[in-house]
């Protein structure tokens, strides 16, 4: 018979001559989830990430190819990857239409032709004027030099004359913006920046590993492992829920204060946040 995915394990460990206390000094992983993978309690863990977290561990611990005993695990939880979709069932690339011809149609040419005979005598008499308009003007133009003087020197006093003014008023128009482009108040002052967003920050850091499920404003969970010394910085609007694997190696800071989370080492804790800072979960009452 084959042993469990669970028995596998605690086999593995006990063939080291390991206890679960050991193992969860080493690894970070409370007791209570290590014994949890042995015994295939799987919906007593936090789940996700977090559980493959631990499987990873675990195995890197006992010297055991980490990678199969992941897919191990999701094969006995029961979760699998999404496969892609087979490039045979993807719809086929849309082509270019093409332009409808009516079969009836035929080109241009076939159904006019062209009168050769008059655009040739168009093109000899418009030859024959230019040329008698260019012979009459070099005519006059050498016989009378200075004609065209006065027109040009007058075009050259009109654009000395504008010139002076054009540099100022370029000048002028310059001035009235900064070197980025945005214009200036008239006391000389750039004006005041838009006031920032809303909402609040929560600064995070890892002083051993830590696995993290971080939920904002209301969006689809996202799910990371946070090395020893890693910081990252979670920014909400309305509200943060943080799901926290190893609760105990985390610092959490409130829009720069820090913020108690009281875990131990290898607890798992679910921190909630809203603008008024870590929300305390309520007791509920037990039942008479």
């Amino acid at each position: 018979m084959v042993a469990s995915f669970g028995e596998r394990l605690k086999k593995e460990r006990e063939k080291r001559g390991m206890t679960l206390e050991e193992v969860s000094g080493v690894t970070k992983v409370s007791v209570r989830n290590l014994r949890a993978l042995e015994q295939e309690k799987f919906d007593q863990m936090p789940g996700g990430i977090f559980n493959r977290g631990f499987v990873r561990a675990y195995a890197k611990h006992l010297g055991l190819d980490d990678d199969q005993v992941v897919a191990d695990y999701m094969e006995a939880a029961g979760e699998s990857v999404p496969s892609l979709v087979p490039p045979d069932i993807l719809p086929p690339p849309h082509a270019p239409e093409k332009a409808a011809v009516p079969a009836n149609s035929q080109p241009a040419e076939s159904s006019a032709q062209v009168p050769w005979a008059a655009l040739i005598g168009l093109v000899v008499l418009g030859t024959v004027v230019l040329g008698f308009w260019s012979y009459h003007s070099h005519r006059k133009a050498a016989e009378n030099p200075m004609a065209v003087e006065p027109t040009s020197a007058t075009h050259l006093t009109e654009a000395a004359s504008a010139a002076p003014d054009a540099a100022p008023a370029a000048q002028r128009a310059d001035s009235s913006a900064d070197p980025a482009g945005s214009t200036t108040s008239p006391g000389g002052q750039s004006p005041p920046a838009a006031a920032s967003g809303g909402g609040f920050d929560l600064a995070l850091r890892a002083h051993d590993e830590v696995w993290l499920s971080s939920a904002v404003d209301g969006k689809p969970p996202s799910e990371s492992i946070m090395e020893d010394g890693q910081s990252i910085t979670v920014h909400a609007t309305d509200r943060a829920i943080l799901k926290v694997g190893n609760a105990g190696a985390l610092d959490v800071a409130f829009n720069g204060q820090k913020v108690p989370v009281r875990a131990a080492e290898g607890e798992v804790r679910t921190l909630t946040f809203t603008a008024s800072g870590l929300q305390v979960p309520t007791a509920t009452p037990k039942p008479n």
